[in-house]
């Protein structure tokens, strides 16, 4: 069902794959031009564990990818999963990101968030019937992204609350070299200075390690890489984490990672560096 909200947006869910492949392009293109451009909001980040987790789940999950249309163009994407769960013995129609794979997940919007964002929410009011529950965990907060979001719910009446992270993932740009980077870290206020002191004593025995001999060789396309996962997955092997082997990832879902490296990597959105 197509709606066409009261800031102009027309609203438009995608639930099948044969749909979901005509996006590839636009999503894209949305993805590619995005100012928070990251690999998690990437047509082929979701398709790749969309299928993957499916076929895990069963036939109790499919796309439902809202796509926003101003003057018949796309100019955002929702990228959301609807599944049936069971809670107390309720079956409960849920909508939500793909998973929690990732380090965070996001909305794929254009140059106008806060218009689309108020969309979103006037499409969720006027389909309340069609689900239960939607639960966006793991939502990247730029800047006011959560009040934004709070504040447009509510203009639509609909019932909602934020539940703080239990672990938050940090992670930082690496956009210059690392002296740099530590210069640019100890000049921020509220740096946080335990880390600091830690970055900066495993710098200095990356380069007494480099004296010995160590090479780091940063592959710009994963791709090209003969046997990359295997490699990858014989070292995740070897992880420990306070002195226990570390539950495997990559080794639960090597068909995933092949596909992101196929896909991904040769459109620059992927670098591995081997130590």
């Amino acid at each position: 069902m197509n709606l066409t909200t009261k800031s102009g947006y027309t609203v438009e869910p995608v639930t099948t794959e044969n749909g979901l492949l005509h996006l590839a392009d636009d999503w894209n293109r949305l993805s590619e031009t995005s100012r928070d451009r990251n690999v998690f909001m990437t047509f082929d980040w979701f398709r790749s564990w969309n299928t993957r987790l499916a076929q895990d789940e069963g036939g109790d999950r499919r796309p439902n990818v809202l796509v926003l249309k101003k003057d018949g163009e796309i100019v955002g994407i929702v990228p959301l999963i609807c599944r049936t769960t069971s809670r107390l013995g309720v079956a409960v129609r849920k909508l939500e990101f793909v998973g929690s794979e990732g380090d965070f997940n996001d909305f794929v919007l254009g140059n106008d968030p806060l218009a689309q964002i108020d969309a979103i929410a006037d499409f969720l009011g006027q389909t309340q019937s069609q689900w239960d529950l939607i639960e966006l965990r793991d939502l990247r907060d730029t800047g006011n992204t959560s009040a934004v979001v709070g504040a447009a719910l509510s203009r639509h009446g609909l019932v909602h609350r934020f539940v703080a992270e239990r672990m938050k993932c940090p992670y930082l740009p690496i956009d210059a070299p690392s002296s740099e980077i530590v210069s640019r870290l100890s000049r921020s206020p509220g740096r946080n200075m335990d880390g600091l002191h830690t970055f900066r004593k495993k710098l200095r025995r990356l380069e007494r390690m480099g004296a010995e001999g160590l090479r780091v060789r940063i592959i710009e396309d994963p791709s090209l890489e003969l046997g990359l996962v295997k490699k990858l997955i014989a070292l995740e092997r070897q992880k420990q984490v306070e002195g226990e082997l570390a539950e495997p990832f990559i080794a639960r879902y090597p068909e995933v990672f092949q596909s992101l490296f196929d896909t991904l990597g040769p459109r620059g959105w992927f670098r591995i560096g081997l130590m």
